[in-house]
């Protein structure tokens, strides 16, 4: 629950949530990737729940993606790492 709380607040700050166009952009991945018709997958997501869990993932995805585009990763040799008790 407390990393969706930061997902949406990123979200927010940085205008990531889910369009109609990416909503629709994802229909037709998941229509490419199994073979189902169109129809059927929208009707699957007009309930509310299901479209509420397709526009959470998609925007969630749009936060890795920047999260990712913008940090700075550096490796550390593991002897450096000190555990915390």
């Amino acid at each position: 629950i407390q990393s969706s709380f930061l997902i949406d607040a990123i979200a927010r700050k940085h205008d990531l949530g889910a369009t109609q166009e990416d909503v629709d952009k994802k229909l037709n991945e998941y229509v490419a990737q199994s073979g189902v018709d169109i129809a059927r997958v929208k009707e699957f997501y007009s309930k509310p729940e299901q479209l509420s869990r397709l526009t959470y993932s998609i925007t969630e995805e749009k936060v890795i993606n920047l999260l990712m585009s913008t940090v700075k990763v550096k490796e550390v040799d593991a002897s450096a790492l000190k555990d915390k008790e």
